[in-house]
């Protein structure tokens, strides 16, 4: 009963977004975002914890307060947007978001080997797959199944009417290997806690297990690091930024290489997510496997 109900409320606004005006649309994601803020204690503490730890005495708790609730406020916007999937076309992506940096994501695709496109859980990321697949480009991106079945098939059903191919989890490994031998783009999100797998590298001065997948794909195939985010300005058009390709240094020493280079990627990311706090993923337990617990799960081996 439960999960049709969700579905029955997903649907609900996903009709409503769908004929509601864009302006009151904004309204509306202030007014979702206020009350998530206001009513959802478990996830505004983790939230609020997140941002003290991570800001100290850099923020005042009125401005703390004030990110938190932009938070909230970001993840209903990504949710309005996402529900508009089926209207968007060439015409209104190109008056939603602009792309600069295009270039180099043209110029490692011409080398032939793939390219990883690495974001985080900053600004819009899931507007990246339409932004790209209407721009014609082959995507792929990796994807956690939700466990509301009826939700889940809504959502993929909104991601298939953009283009883009969607990876499941469970079968990444084969399928981003072979989309980079295709020469594709592969988007993959590399912020989230990666549990007793991870390597913990510094994240806003504290270890964080992140993930190692995006690197051993690009160290095994060749394939370009394109370090991009999707952030909205303040004219309320979404940028997708594309960065430099990422250096990557090889040594031979496969472990090395992965913290060497993912440390680069998470310097890039905690200086996008401090010009833009109000629009980051805070309400994630991002710090939440830390090595004393990984190595009791994993039986005494260090990290």
């Amino acid at each position: 009963m439960r999960e049709l109900l969700e579905y029955i409320f997903v649907k609900g606004l996903s009709g409503a977004v769908n004929i509601l005006p864009l302006r009151f649309c904004h309204y509306l994601v202030v007014c979702l975002g206020n009350l998530g803020y206001l009513f959802d204690r478990k996830h505004r503490l983790v939230a609020l914890g997140n941002l003290r730890a991570s800001f100290g005495s850099e923020k005042p708790t009125r401005e703390i307060s004030r990110i938190a609730r932009g938070a909230f406020q970001n993840l209903v916007r990504i949710a309005v947007v996402f529900l508009r999937f089926p209207k968007l076309n060439k015409d209104n992506i190109d008056r939603m978001v602009s792309i600069k940096g295009q270039a180099r994501l043209d110029r490692a695709l011409s080398e032939g080997k793939g390219v990883i496109f690495l974001t985080g859980h900053l600004g819009n990321w899931e507007l990246v797959a339409p932004t790209l697949a209407l721009n014609r480009y082959h995507l792929n991106f990796l994807f956690q199944e939700i466990k509301n079945r009826r939700i889940n098939g809504l959502v993929m059903r909104y991601r298939a009417s953009i283009g883009a191919k969607a990876i499941p989890k469970g079968v990444a490994v084969r399928n981003i290997l072979r989309a980079l031998r295709r020469n594709e783009v592969v988007a993959i999100l590399a912020d989230q806690d990666a549990g007793t797998r991870g390597i913990f590298l510094e994240f806003f001065g504290r270890l964080a297990s992140s993930p190692q997948g995006p690197i051993v794909f690009a160290l095994a195939t060749g394939a370009a690091i394109l370090p991009s985010f999707m952030v909205l300005q303040g004219n309320g058009r979404y940028e997708l930024t594309i960065g430099k390709p990422l250096k990557l240094k090889v040594t031979g020493d496969k472990r090395e290489d992965i913290v060497t280079n993912l440390t680069k990627f998470n310097k890039i990311l905690e200086s996008q997510v401090r010009r833009y706090p109000d629009q980051y993923l805070w309400l994630h337990r991002r710090w939440k496997t830390q090595p004393q617990k990984a190595q009791r799960t994993r039986g005494g081996r260090k990290d």
